[in-house]
């Protein structure tokens, strides 16, 4: 093995893979309760809940490893966009999933109360086609070396507000919010002008 090859090797890992677990269906005389044990079971053990259980798993092991500063990036495939990996997503983790372009998706709720996602529904096909968004470039590490990619941060418009630094900046970013995606997600601006005096403590 050259040194090269071999430097490499202590630095990177093999990625861990997903195995489905098997349970065998109840046969046609299970009683209810065995019907009922085998939907948990499966419920339990599908392949987005081992994929949580991994990312937790990882992330506890970079910490391990004296990496508690560094970012976690979960790459996954399609079938693992959806409601139960996104929404336990580990600390200091990012989880970066390919989805279909007609996919019905949200950003999360910022207004008051415990709602957790937004009402306004977007698709990647209208993200990709918005003029009013500005495509990024960045490089990512994959296929074995560095590679520019082109992309959209579809919730940058939002961040300007709650990460304003007094109220009044955050009326204000909020009117250039509105002027810009009112006609286009109405219900995004009337929900924070509708919650605003729940938000302005959190300035104070």
């Amino acid at each position: 093995m050259s040194r090269r090859s071999s430097t490499a090797s202590r630095r990177t890992s093999a990625c861990p893979s997903i195995a489905r677990a098997w349970f065998p269906p109840p046969g046609k005389k299970a009683s209810p309760e065995q019907q009922k044990q085998y939907k948990a079971a499966v419920k339990q053990k599908n392949l987005s809940r081992s994929f949580v259980q991994m990312g937790k798993q990882l992330r506890a092991e970079l910490d391990q490893a004296g990496g508690r500063d560094k970012m976690l990036v979960l790459t996954a495939d399609g079938s693992f966009c959806n409601r139960t990996c996104f929404a336990e997503v580990p600390d200091r983790a990012a989880l970066l999933a390919r989805a279909r372009k007609d996919a019905r998706l949200c950003l999360r709720s910022t207004g008051p109360g415990r709602r957790f996602y937004a009402l306004e529904k977007f698709t990647p096909e209208q993200a990709r086609k918005d003029d009013g968004r500005a495509w990024k470039t960045t490089r990512i590490f994959y296929g074995g070396k560095r590679r520019k990619i082109r992309y959209k941060d579809v919730a940058r418009d939002l961040k300007s507000i709650y990460r304003a630094a007094t109220v009044e900046e955050a009326e204000r970013q909020l009117a250039e919010f509105a002027a810009q995606w009112d006609r286009q997600y109405p219900s995004i601006g009337a929900l924070w002008r509708r919650n605003w005096q729940g938000v302005i403590p959190f300035f104070q």
